[in-house]
């Protein structure tokens, strides 16, 4: 699970004949992580946002969204509505670039816990995961 500003992403289904998992309440929609970045999928399994990560050290967010061929066509921003989506509308540039580079971390990082960012612009670092209960 990822969170970004309070926004819940739940891992996809490995494609999108699979049957995708069951939103719990309170969560957002869908992450997928892919060779250059992590595609975020609304709750019907749309494509919205993609984070780019890629090999020359840039990461940022732009819309992505699917095309009547089935393709996914990106553009080289964020609409407004995906802004809200993630709790960044109304952010400068810099803030949600730095929010960025914390999720592509968070997202290298992540393995099997959950991921938490409190993406607030003064200070963008994941949070710590919460401890796994002791089951002796």
């Amino acid at each position: 699970m990822i969170e970004i500003n309070q926004r819940r992403f739940r891992p996809a289904a490995r494609s999108r004949s699979a049957a995708w998992p069951s939103l719990g309440i309170g969560e957002t929609g869908y992450y997928r992580v892919r060779k250059n970045g992590t595609m975020f999928f609304d709750k019907n399994g749309n494509p919205r946002i993609f984070l780019v990560d890629n090999t020359h050290g840039e990461q940022f967010f732009v819309t992505a969204s699917m095309r009547e061929d089935g393709r996914i066509w990106y553009m080289y921003s964020l609409t407004t509505k995906d802004e809200e989506l993630i709790g960044i509308k109304g952010w400068t540039y810099s803030a949600s670039q730095s929010l960025a580079r914390a999720v592509c971390t968070a997202v290298r990082d992540i393995s099997s816990i959950p991921c938490q960012l409190a993406a607030v612009p003064a200070g963008l670092q994941p949070a710590e995961p919460a401890a796994a209960p002791n089951r002796h």
